[in-house]
């Protein structure tokens, strides 16, 4: 193969490898996105908790399904609560409550 044809691939294949890889080796965002200009806190809090929800209820179907142990389970069980009571705060002080909110989803004893 031609010297520089095999420069061309092995550019574009580590700028491919860095554009996934990036996202991965950010890690998680601490704090919610900044809202676009128009778009409301509240709603982007709103979205970000159907999200953990969604999260909590894979997880408890996990681990009913014997995919996590129960200490494993519990911890990241508890990790994700804590995510949950900080957002609903942000939400309350964003105004964003509304009456009769749907609750995280209950615990599965095992």
């Amino acid at each position: 193969m031609d010297p520089v044809a095999l420069l061309i691939c092995a550019v574009l294949t580590l700028a491919a490898a860095w554009v996934v890889a990036q996202p991965l080796l950010a890690g998680p965002s601490a704090a919610p996105a900044a809202p676009a200009d128009g778009e409301d806190p509240a709603h982007l809090l709103k979205v970000e908790k159907e999200i953990l929800y969604q999260s909590l209820h894979e997880l408890d179907l996990d681990f009913a399904a014997g995919k996590l142990s129960q200490q494993d389970y519990r911890a990241l069980r508890a990790k994700q609560e804590i995510q949950a009571v900080e957002l609903l705060k942000a939400l309350d002080a964003a105004g964003g409550a509304v009456p009769g909110r749907r609750t995280a989803p209950q615990r599965h004893k095992r």
